[in-house]
């Protein structure tokens, strides 16, 4: 079955499988684009639900094609996502800055994947990641609803970009807690039921980390994210945090970008070089993560000394730099700050 046939019997077909109440339903069928993601998609409204999911045609086709489900079970699950019951939320509320502003947060996400979308929405680049902003509209157990904020609605809140964002990265480490465990913990918590428990008290960073490390010490691999575990990755940009880390390692660190849900931190001192690392990240990347939710290939590297989180090409690269201006006799430097400056008109 071709894809085009496919889409037109999910259309057809999927009326049969839901509840009277949908009889008059619209469905439209429409391009998405979200980060790390491009697909078909069908959405199902009624005049009471013009808020409703939108389901991945591509996902379906996908698992009918390979044999994994027949057309009928697959439309049946799309039904099932249909009468999902969606938050209320008034639409009309998300154009005024004051109703969502205590609802942002931010996500990272890879800047070259993700540039088609990137240009529609407020952003700021971060090495080769993307910080972007996000409107938290369910925080349920279990759930992470949320849209992304556009050019359009920025304007419409007439604010900067500037101060979306630091609303945003402020707010986040409130609404979504950062959450710092052992590897082996993350491990075993999927061993045991395939979920990692949220955490149910406020967490408190300095006795976190302690518990994390205590059990492993410097050595410690550290999965770092949020409380959800989704989208979690942005975590390692919440104030203290990797500075708490690096203290307590006694090290500068080393930043896996495991996936866009989590990142692992370790002692620059107990790791191996970061060429190594980076061979490892991809091997993971395109062996085991899935494309929607890969954040990079690069490793990156916190140093603490200078708070700053770079690639670690890129880290090695500035203390070379160093070395060598440092190593540079003084009357070298001072003809090359001479050639610097030449052009500069002089301060009056």
């Amino acid at each position: 079955m071709k894809f085009d046939e496919f889409v037109s019997k999910a259309q057809n077909d999927i009326r049969a499988f839901l509840p009277e109440k949908f009889s008059n339903a619209e469905i439209e069928i429409h391009e998405c684009r979200k980060l790390n993601e491009r697909y078909t998609g069908m959405i199902i409204r009624t005049e009471e639900s013009p808020i409703a999911p939108t389901i991945n045609l591509d996902y379906f086709f996908k698992r009918v094609n390979e044999g994994e489900i027949s057309m009928a079970e697959a439309v049946n699950e799309m039904s099932e996502i249909t009468r999902t019951e969606i938050p209320s939320f008034d639409v009309d509320k998300i154009t005024d800055y004051k109703n969502v502003k205590d609802r942002l947060f931010i996500r990272l996400s890879n800047y070259e994947a993700n540039r088609g979308i990137l240009d529609s929405v407020p952003h700021e680049e971060k090495e080769n990641l993307a910080i972007t902003c996000h409107v938290l509209v369910d925080n349920s157990e279990g759930r992470m609803d949320s849209f992304i904020i556009n050019n359009e609605l920025l304007n419409n809140y007439g604010i900067s970009r500037e101060e979306l964002l630091s609303d945003a990265k402020e707010n986040t480490c409130r609404i979504l807690p950062v959450r710092i465990e052992p590897i082996e913990f993350i491990f075993n918590q999927y061993l045991k039921d395939g979920n990692i428990e949220p955490e149910k008290n406020e967490p408190d960073i300095d006795k976190m980390i302690d518990r994390a490390v205590g059990l492993f010490g410097e050595t410690s691999l550290l999965v770092v994210s949020n409380n959800k575990f989704q989208n979690g990755a942005a975590a390692i940009l919440y104030p203290d945090v990797l500075d708490k880390l690096s203290e307590k390692l006694n090290s500068d660190l080393f930043i896996l970008p495991s996936s866009t849900h989590e990142v692992i931190a370790v002692s620059e001192n107990h790791a191996p070089e970061y060429h190594t690392l980076e061979k490892i990240i991809r091997e993971i990347n395109y062996t085991q993560v899935d494309p929607r939710e890969r954040l990079s290939d690069e490793v990156y590297h916190y140093d603490a000394g200078e708070r700053v989180l770079e690639k670690a090409g890129n880290y090695y690269k500035r203390i070379m730099d160093k070395e060598r201006t440092n190593r540079m006799p003084v009357s070298d430097r001072d003809i090359r700050s001479g050639e610097k400056n030449k052009d500069r008109s002089p301060e009056i």
